[in-house]
C-alpha cells in the first residue's frame, strides 16, 4: 500500500487503498472541535424562517435521533455559532487536514431540488459555500474544507457567528440532519450526485478529493446498443446461469443460521412502510456473514424468515449511504478483501429481490465498481489489481441485476472493454502488466499478488466463455504474456525468493494448472481454434500431471537469456536450470516490510543470483537448497551485503511499511544473439530473448534507518553465455568499520551433515566446517547441489557447514534450526573499492569443474577476459566467440580496456560482438526513467573505435547512425521502458580492384612458413599491414609490416609468417591513405596441418607463443626458456597436445625454448 502516490488524483490504486481504510475504520471517529446535540432538543441557535425544527427518531446516525427541519419554499435554516465555536473554527482555518465543514443529510424521496451552505465571515458577507442535491434517499454525507473545496467569496477569511442553510425556492419537503461537525479532520472525498461540484472546487486534489468514480459512472459509452443481437441476448442468458450456478453454495449449518440471527438482532431493524431504521452499517464485511447465511438459508431450505432479514440488511445498506451516486464507499482495493463474501452473497440475493431493492443494488454496483472506466481515454495508472480479485463477485452481481436484458447488455460491453484496457501495457509504476510481461502492484512487480490474474482467467473470463463479451485477442495476448513470464521466471512453478516482496519463501506461482488448462481453451476461442497451441505446450511444460490439451506434450525447456527491466531482473535458462538475477532500483523498490513481514529481507534484491532446479509441487525451493528454515537474511547468494545481528537487522517496531530502494537508478539487463535453443513459446517475448546476456547493478544504499548507509556502495554486473555465468563486483565501499561486508556466493541446506562440497578437488564432509581460502590465488567450489563456483585470485573466501538459528521472517520472535553450508566473499569492515570476479556453473560436476579451472590458468584456453573492472565500466568478453559485454557505469570519453567502444554519452548496458568486419551492437538504458510516471527515452550516443557503416538489409531498432569517419564512428540509440535498441554495422574500407592491390599467398612446409605475394600498384607512398588471424572467430593481428614508395606500375613484395598455428589461418593487407581511412585487401585462406613433431608459434612471439605436439605424450615433458646469455628464465612441463608459454613480461630479444627431448628452438620477442 503506497502512502504517497506519484500523480494528481483521480487515481484509485495508488491513494484509495489508504483512504479507504480511514474510510472504512472512522467512518463516525473524528475530531470534533465543536459539534452540536442534536438528541434531545432542537439547539437555541437553530432556527428556520419559515419552516419547523425538530428532534425526529424516525432517522439518525449519531445517537438515535436526529434534528428534522420541514422546509418551505424559500426557507433558511439560521444557524447562530457562539464565540468558543467561531474561535475553535479559524484557529484550524488554515489547516486542510482539520479544517473540513461536515454533517450527515437524509432524505426519504429523490428529488432534484439543491440547496446551498453559507458561511458568512465577521463582517457579515457570505465568505465560504457550498451547494448539494437531495437527488437520492437515505444518508448522505456533505464534508468540504472550508479554504479546499468550498466556493469562496471575498473580504476576512476568519468565520464570523452565522451558518445559512439555504432551502430551495419552490417546493417543499423534509430533511434530517445528523453528526453535523463545525470543524473536524478529512476523510478522502468523492465528487458524487450529491457534491459533483466537489473536486472542481478544491485546489488540493492529490490524495484528500477525488472525481474518479464520478467521472467513470458518467462517461460516454464508446460501445453501446439499444437493440441487441440474438447472440448477445443468448450471452447474457448463458453468462447468468454460470453465476447463479456458481454462486449456491450449500445450506448452512445450525450454528451458522443461530449466530446470524444473534447479530442479526444487534442491528435494532425496523421496517415502518417504506422506511427502514436501524445501527448504522459503516462496512459491508459487517454484514457479509449474515447475508451469506441467510441467503443460502433460503436458497437450499426455503427459509422466509431468513429471506427477510437479507432483504432487510439490504434495504438497511441503501439507506446507510450504501447506494449509487453516493461518496460514501467504494468497492475494491486493499480493505476489498473483507467484503468479498458479502459480494459473493448479492449472488444468491437474486432469488430474493424484487425490482426496486434490484435497481438500487444495480445503481450502487454499477457506481462504485468503477467499470465506467473502460471509456476513458487515458486509464494508465487508474486499475487497481486488487479489484480483479475482490470484486469478482460485484461484477456478476452488477450483471445479474440488471433492470433489462438491453441494460445488461451493455454493462457487459463495458466490462469487456474495461477488461481489455486493464489488460493493455501499463505504465510507470502503475498496476497491470507491463512491456516484458511483469505484472506490478504496490508500485513494483510483484507477483505475489497475481493470484488476480488467476481469479481473472477463472472465473472471470470462462464465465464468459462462448459469448460475445469475451475479451480480444489483443488483450488475451498480453495476458499469455504476462503467464509466460511468470513461468520463465520459474522453474517448473517456483520462482525466485528475491521476487516474493513482503512474504520470504512464499514462491509459487499463481498462474496454476486449471488457469493455464482454461487459459489454453480461452485462447482458442478467441483465435477460433479448439485450443492455442502454445499454450498448450507451456501448459504441459509446467504441470505434467495435467490433460494434454490437444495431445500436445511439454514444450522444450525454453533457454536463453531475458531481460525484464521493469522488475528489474534478468533470467538465464539452461539445461533445467534457471538463474534469476534482480537488482533494486530508485523507481522500484526490491523489498517490501510491512508490520509482521518480511522483517530480515532488506537485502533480497541487493544483486541476488539465485539458481533454481525443477521443483513440482509441493517441493518449494528444497531442490535449489533454499528454505525458510535457519535462513541466514544476511546471506542471500549473489548478493553484497552488511553483515547485521537480526536484531539490527530488524526494523525499530515503529517502522510498518517500508520499501526497500536504491538512490540510484542503473540495474536492468540486454539481451543479445539468437537463441541457439529453441521453444514455440519463444515467439511471447521474442524481441527481450537472447542467447547472452549481461546485467548491469550500480547501487547506493538509501538512509532508511539506522543500520542503513548511503555510504554503502557497490558495482555489479553478471555476464550470461555457454552455461556460464560471469560475476564481476568492484568499487565497494562503506563506512560501517564495526561490520564485515560479505559477497555470498551460496546458501544451500545440507541434506546431511555428511554431504560434502567440494573445495579444490577436496570433499568436505567433516561438520561442523569451516575453511579460509586465500586471495592469493583462485580456488572453485562445489556445492552440495551440484553448482560450481571458481573464484579468481584477489579476495579472502569463507567456506562454512553449520546448524544455522534464524528467526521468523515475521519478527515474532520464533526462531527455526537447520544445517546449511554457504561460502562468501569476505570485504572485512568498512570496505574501500573492494572488488571480485567469479564464475557460477550450474549443474556441474567436480571433474568438470577441475577442468574449467585449469583451463582458465591459460591466456590460451581461459574461456574469458576481464577487459576493465573500475568504477566506469566492467568489460567482459568470451573469448571463442568474442561477444563482449559493457557495463558502463559512467559518461565515458576514453575507454582503452577493449577494441570497439569509445565513449558514451549516457550509462548503459551493451553486448556486441563483430564477425567478419559486421558488428552487432545491443544497448539498453538501465534507468527506466519516469518523467510523470511514463518511461521516457534518453538518447545514448556510443562513440565507436573506427570507421563503420549501417549494413544493408538489416533494419535497425531504436538506433541510427549519427556520423562516421576513419578514427571513430557515432551511434545513437533511443529506447524507452528498459528495452533493448539495436543496428547491425559494417566496417567502412574499400577492396581496391585487383590491377591496383591483389594478395596472393602459399605453404612453405619445407620452411615452416606462409608466403604471403602482394602485388600493387601505387603512386604515393604508404605503410602495409600483414594482418593474420586464426579460424572464423580469430582476432585479427598485425604479424608484419612495410613501408613502400609509390611506384608507377606493378610492384610485388613478398610477406612471410614464420612458424603459423597448424589451422586454418586468413590473412589480408590493410593501409591509410592520406583520407585517414583504413582499406583492405581480399583475403587469403591458407589450412596449416601439424606436419612436425614440434611447432612453435607465432615466431616472433610479443604475448606468448605456443608449443603444439603432433601426438600427446606419454610424460610430461620438461623445458626451459633461456635467454640469449644462457640464463634460465622459465621452466615448466607439457602435459598435453599444447601449451602456451607467456613472454609478456620479458624483455624483446633472442631467446631459446629447449625440451628434455633434445628438441631446441630459437625464439624471438618482440614488443
Amino acid at each position: 500500500m503506497r502512502e504517497y502516490p506519484s500523480r494528481v488524483m483521480r487515481i484509485p490504486n495508488l491513494i484509495f487503498r489508504r483512504a479507504l481504510c480511514i474510510l472504512f475504520c472512522l467512518v463516525f471517529i473524528c475530531t470534533a472541535y465543536s459539534q452540536p446535540d442534536l438528541e434531545t432538543s432542537v439547539p437555541s441557535n437553530f432556527t428556520a424562517v419559515k419552516g419547523t425544527l425538530s428532534i425526529s427518531n424516525r432517522h439518525f446516525r449519531l445517537g438515535q435521533q436526529s434534528l428534522r427541519w420541514d422546509w418551505q419554499p424559500g426557507d433558511t435554516l439560521h444557524i447562530e455559532l457562539s464565540s468558543s465555536e467561531t474561535n475553535a473554527i479559524n484557529q484550524d482555518l488554515d489547516n486542510w487536514r482539520k479544517g473540513h465543514f461536515g454533517v450527515w443529510v437524509h432524505n426519504e424521496a429523490a428529488s432534484k431540488d439543491t440547496f446551498e451552505f453559507q458561511f458568512l465571515n465577521n463582517a457579515g458577507i457570505d465568505r465560504y459555500r457550498f451547494r448539494f442535491n437531495i437527488n437520492y434517499h437515505g444518508w448522505r454525507r456533505l464534508l468540504h474544507g472550508y479554504l479546499n473545496d468550498m466556493l469562496q467569496g471575498t473580504g476576512n477569511k476568519n468565520m464570523g457567528h452565522t451558518i445559512y442553510l439555504l432551502a430551495p425556492k419552490t417546493g417543499s419537503g423534509s430533511i434530517y440532519l445528523d453528526n453535523l461537525e463545525y470543524m473536524r479532520d478529512y476523510d478522502f472525498k468523492q465528487s458524487d450526485d450529491v457534491m459533483p461540484d466537489l473536486y472542481e472546487a478544491a485546489p488540493i486534489k492529490d490524495f484528500i478529493t477525488s472525481d474518479f468514480y464520478y467521472k467513470a459512472y458518467y462517461a460516454t459509452p464508446l460501445d453501446k446498443t439499444d437493440n441487441p443481437t440474438a447472440t448477445e441476448l443468448e450471452g447474457v442468458a448463458l453468462i447468468r446461469q454460470r453465476i447463479k450456478s456458481s454462486g449456491l453454495g450449500v445450506a448452512p449449518t445450525a450454528s451458522e443460521l443461530s449466530a446470524a440471527n444473534s447479530a442479526y438482532s444487534n442491528y435494532n431493524i425496523v421496517v415502518t412502510g417504506n422506511t427502514i431504521k436501524g445501527k448504522i452499517i459503516t462496512n459491508p464485511k459487517e454484514i457479509g456473514d449474515m447475508m451469506s447465511t441467510f441467503t443460502r438459508s433460503y436458497v437450499h431450505n426455503n427459509n422466509t424468515d431468513s429471506r427477510d432479514k437479507a432483504i432487510n440488511l439490504l434495504k438497511l445498506l441503501i439507506d446507510c449511504g450504501f447506494a449509487g451516486g453516493s461518496g460514501l464507499w467504494f468497492a475494491g482495493g486493499s480493505s476489498g478483501y473483507d467484503q468479498m463474501k458479502f459480494f459473493t452473497s448479492l449472488i444468491n440475493a437474486d432469488f430474493i429481490t424484487d425490482t426496486d431493492l434490484r435497481y438500487d443494488l444495480w445503481h450502487w454496483l454499477s457506481w462504485c465498481t468503477g467499470t465506467g472506466l473502460a471509456w476513458e481515454d487515458e486509464t494508465n495508472g487508474l486499475f487497481d489489481t486488487d479489484n480483479i480479485a475482490t470484486l469478482q463477485d460485484a461484477y456478476f452481481a452488477m450483471f445479474l441485476f440488471s433492470p433489462d436484458d438491453v441494460t445488461a447488455v451493455n454493462d457487459l460491453k463495458r466490462f469487456k472493454a474495461y477488461l481489455e484496457k486493464y489488460l493493455q501495457n501499463q505504465k510507470g509504476t502503475a498496476d497491470g502488466i507491463k512491456v516484458d510481461g511483469t505484472s506490478f502492484h504496490h508500485g513494483t512487480h510483484y507477483n505475489a499478488y497475481m493470484y488476480s490474474m488467476e481469479i481473472l482467467i477463472t472465473p472471470i473470463l470462462s464465465t464468459l466463455r462462448q459469448t460475445p463479451f469475451q475479451i480480444n485477442k489483443q488483450a488475451y495476448d498480453n495476458l499469455v504474456k504476462a503467464a509466460y513470464a511468470e513461468s520463465i521466471m520459474s522453474n517448473i512453478i517456483y520462482y525466485a525468493n528475491s521476487l516474493t516482496g513482503r512474504h520470504p519463501f512464499e514462491t509459487i506461482t499463481y498462474y496454476n494448472e486449471p488457469a493455464f488448462s482454461e487459459l489454453t481453451y480461452i485462447g482458442g476461442e478467441i483465435q477460433n481454434t479448439e485450443f492455442d497451441p502454445v499454450v498448450s505446450g507451456i501448459h504441459s511444460r509446467m504441470y505434467s500431471y495435467g490433460k494434454k490439451i490437444g495431445g500436445i506434450g511439454a514444450e522444450p525447456f525454453p533457454s536463453g537469456f531475458w531481460q525484464m527491466n521493469y522488475s528489474p531482473l534478468a533470467m538465464y535458462r539452461r539445461d533445467n536450470w534457471a538463474a534469476c538475477i534482480k537488482g533494486i532500483n530508485n523507481a522500484f523498490w526490491a523489498t517490501e516490510t510491512y508490520t509482521s513481514d518480511n522483517r530480515y529481507g532488506r537485502y533480497q534484491g541487493y544483486g541476488a543470483l539465485e539458481i533454481l532446479y525443477s521443483s513440482e509441487w509441493p517441493n518449494e525451493l528444497k531442490p535449489s537448497g533454499m528454505t525458510a528454515t535457519g535462513w541466514d537474511w544476511n546471506k542471500v547468494p549473489g548478493t553484497t551485503s552488511i553483515v547485521y545481528p537480526f536484531d539490527s537487522l530488524n526494523l525499530s517496531a515503529s517502522v510498518n511499511n517500508l520499501e526497500e530502494r536504491s538512490m540510484l537508478n542503473f540495474a536492468g539487463g540486454v539481451k543479445f544473439g539468437v537463441p541457439s535453443e529453441t521453444a514455440p513459446s519463444d515467439v511471447i517475448l521474442q524481441d527481450l530473448h537472447g542467447d547472452y546476456g549481461l546485467y548491469g547493478l550500480n547501487f547506493r544504499q538509501s538512509d532508511l534507518s539506522i543500520t542503513h548507509s548511503s555510504s554503502f556502495v557497490f558495482r555489479k554486473s553478471y555476464f550470461c553465455f555457454g552455461r556460464r555465468i560471469v560475476c564481476v563486483g568492484s568499487n565497494i565501499n562503506n563506512n560501517r568499520s564495526w561490520r564485515n561486508t560479505i559477497t555470498t556466493l551460496f546458501q544451500v541446506t545440507l541434506p546431511e551433515t555428511s554431504s560434502a562440497v567440494t573445495v579444490d578437488g577436496s570433499a568436505k564432509t567433516g561438520f561442523p566446517f569451516a575453511q579460509t581460502l586465500s586471495k592469493t590465488s583462485a580456488h572453485w567450489l562445489r556445492d552440495t547441489y551440484s553448482t560450481g563456483y571458481y573464484v579468481l585470485a584477489g579476495n579472502t573466501i569463507q567456506v562454512e557447514k553449520k546448524s544455522q538459528t534464524s528467526p521468523d521472517q515475521s519478527g515474532n520472535g520464533v526462531t527455526t534450526t537447520a544445517n546449511y553450508t554457504n561460502a562468501y566473499i569476505d570485504h572485512d569492515v568498512a570496505p574501500k573499492d573492494g572488488k571480485y570476479a567469479y564464475v557460477v556453473i550450474p549443474k556441474t560436476t567436480d571433474a568438470a569443474m577441475a577442468q574449467f579451472a585449469s583451463n582458465m590458468s591459460s591466456p590460451s584456453t581461459r574461456e574469458f577476459d576481464i577487459l576493465q573492472q573500475d568504477a566506469s565500466a566492467h568489460i567482459i568478453r568470451e573469448n571463442a566467440t568474442g561477444v563482449t559485454g559493457y557495463s558502463l557505469f559512467e559518461v565515458n570519453t576514453n575507454l582503452t580496456g577493449n577494441d570497439y567502444i569509445k565513449g558514451n554519452t549516457v550509462p548503459c548496458v551493451a553486448m556486441l560482438r563483430v564477425k567478419d568486419d559486421t558488428m552487432t551492437i545491443s544497448v539498453v538504458n538501465p534507468d527506466i526513467n519516469l518523467v510523470n510516471n511514463v518511461s521516457t527515452a534518453v538518447p545514448i550516443t556510443i562513440h565507436l573505435y573506427g570507421g563503420w557503416l549501417k549494413a544493408n538489409n538489416k533494419p535497425a531498432k531504436y538506433a541510427s547512425l549519427v556520423s562516421s569517419g576513419s578514427e571513430e564512428t557515432l551511434v545513437q540509440f533511443t529506447a524507452a521502458d528498459g528495452l533493448p535498441a539495436e543496428i547491425v554495422l559494417v566496417r567502412t574500407f574499400a577492396v581496391l580492384p585487383l590491377r591496383s592491390l591483389s594478395l596472393s599467398g602459399r605453404l612453405n612446409e619445407a620452411a615452416h612458413q606462409n608466403e604471403l605475394t602482394m602485388k600493387l600498384e601505387n603512386d604515393e607512398p604508404a605503410t602495409y599491414y600483414l594482418e593474420n588471424k586464426t579460424g572464423e572467430n580469430g582476432e585479427w593481428q598485425v604479424i608484419d609490416e612495410k613501408q613502400l614508395p609509390g611506384a608507377a606500375t606493378e610492384q610485388s613484395y613478398i610477406f612471410y609468417h614464420h612458424n603459423p598455428l597448424p589451422a586454418t589461418n586468413f590473412y589480408r593487407i590493410k593501409w591509410q591513405e592520406n583520407a585517414g581511412g583504413w582499406k583492405y585487401s581480399n583475403i587469403v585462406q591458407l589450412k596449416n596441418a601439424q606436419v612436425n613433431a614440434v611447432t612453435v608459434a607465432p615466431n616472433p612471439a610479443r604475448d606468448f607463443f605456443s608449443v603444439m605436439l603432433k601426438q600427446k605424450p606419454s610424460t610430461p615433458i620438461l623445458w626451459t626458456l633461456a635467454d640469449a646469455g644462457g640464463k634460465v628464465v622459465q621452466r615448466g612441463k607439457i602435459s598435453d597436445n599444447r601449451a602456451d608459454i607467456a613472454v609478456n613480461e620479458f624483455p624483446a630479444g633472442v631467446y631459446f625454448f629447449s625440451m628434455d627431448n633434445a628438441q631446441s628452438f630459437r625464439i624471438a620477442v618482440i614488443k
